[in-house]
């Protein structure tokens, strides 16, 4: 039975999800005085090692405001709300899911919310003009389940399909809905004309299928028709869905010209202040002083992270940023559902998923139940296959 704390905490990020296209500050800011407030309820129980890999994010902020460092002070207290509530969900997650079932009931509970949200996006594509639910006016042209970004919702599908992948082997009399399920989150991205979020998914799947294969051989002849079910119903669900648009999007000339100007851009920006930066969250104001192209368009995101990360914060913020996730690097295959935080590290290259709670929470989280799951096991990370056939046991047992 999942904790008090550990249902809020999921509560909390599926309302990041389900308000991401809101454009007005209040529901970012309901987010993170939920986190803040769940964290100070818990904040006598979670030991210091759960907070200390993420602690430097938020704290680089402030150093910057109390050295007059940022080039807009309001932009940064901005930025230092936001990864301090993403630091405080990493150590919320990291603190509740010590056990392994506590973890199988979070993961379990994403991977039936991203297979909700995708069937919503799928139905929503052509039948809602832009409006969420069919209701709410978006702004947007287009909205793909809450996602006003085409891309940011290939990024949440990156962190949820490896884990329906994972629920085929750990709930195996529902290996065949799963299979579909992650069918269906393919599918989804496909649909969108997200060109670098449709790859990713499509290595991210293959590779979970064969972590999943390898992970246990005893397992294989049990698992053969689900694990095969879920490439047929990928291709299956894409094909319905249709493949056109990504297909004329992968086929632009030149797709990424403007988005390597604004990546030129940054290196001459982190040259000028390599240490520290300009102050985090403030890439878009300073970004005009180096631009190589003008047209007249507010750029608002460098759409590479690590780029516009490293020029807020120098290379002091990459580390502190970068380290917690290269840490973790060589528990992701024996925990293959962590995967998808590889691939939207990877996608962070051409994209903006860190500045939208509704993937970057999700993103500390999965990280922290990865933290959590290390420790359970001495930093070796026991396979998950053999804890998911632990529980299924100890259940007969019962």
């Amino acid at each position: 039975m999942p904790s008090a704390s550990q249902r809020l905490l999921f509560a909390l990020l599926c309302f990041a999800s389900l308000t991401v296209w809101v454009r007005e500050s209040w529901a970012a800011a309901a987010f993170q005085a939920g986190i803040f407030i769940l964290f100070a309820s818990r904040a006598g129980s979670i030991p210091v090692r759960d907070v200390l890999p993420v602690v430097a994010l938020p704290a680089i902020g402030l150093v910057q405001l109390a050295f007059g460092i940022s080039a807009a002070a309001s932009y940064t207290v901005e930025a230092v709300l936001h990864w301090a509530s993403l630091g405080a969900v990493f150590a919320l997650a990291r603190s509740s899911s010590a056990s392994a079932d506590d973890r199988a009931s979070f993961l379990s509970g994403a991977a039936a919310f991203g297979a909700v949200m995708s069937v919503l996006c799928l139905v929503q594509l052509n039948t809602s003009q832009g409006r969420f639910l069919w209701y709410f006016d978006s702004g947007f042209t287009a909205i793909f389940a809450s996602f006003g970004s085409y891309n940011n919702w290939a990024q949440f599908v990156e962190l949820m399909l490896p884990l329906a992948i994972w629920k085929i082997a750990d709930s195996r009399e529902k290996g065949a809905f799963w299979a579909a399920a992650s069918g269906l989150m393919a599918a989804s991205v496909a649909a969108t004309g997200a060109r670098a979020g449709t790859l990713i998914c499509t290595v991210l799947a293959l590779v979970c299928l064969v972590a999943l294969a390898r992970a246990n051989p005893a397992a294989r002849r049990k698992l053969a028709v689900p694990l095969l079910l879920a490439p047929v119903a990928g291709l299956a669900f894409t094909l319905i869905a249709g493949t056109d648009l990504v297909w004329k999007r992968l086929h632009q000339e030149a797709p990424y010209h403007d988005r390597m100007q604004y990546l030129l851009s940054s290196v001459d920006l982190i040259r000028d202040r390599p240490v520290l930066g300009w102050g985090l969250g403030t890439w878009p104001l300073v970004y005009p002083q180096k631009a190589r192209i003008d047209d007249s368009v507010f750029v608002n995101r460098a759409h590479n992270d690590w780029a516009e990360y490293t020029s807020d914060g120098g290379f002091v913020f990459l580390a502190a940023l970068a380290l917690p996730f290269l840490w973790a690097l060589p528990w992701m295959w024996r925990n293959p559902w962590a995967l998808g935080v590889l691939g939207v590290l990877v996608h962070a290259w051409v994209d903006y998923p860190f500045p939208r709670a509704g993937v970057s929470a999700w993103l500390f989280a999965l990280l922290g139940l990865l933290y959590a799951a290390a420790e359970r096991s001495g930093g070796r990370s026991r396979s998950w296959l053999r804890a998911a056939r632990s529980r299924q046991d100890a259940t007969i047992g019962r």
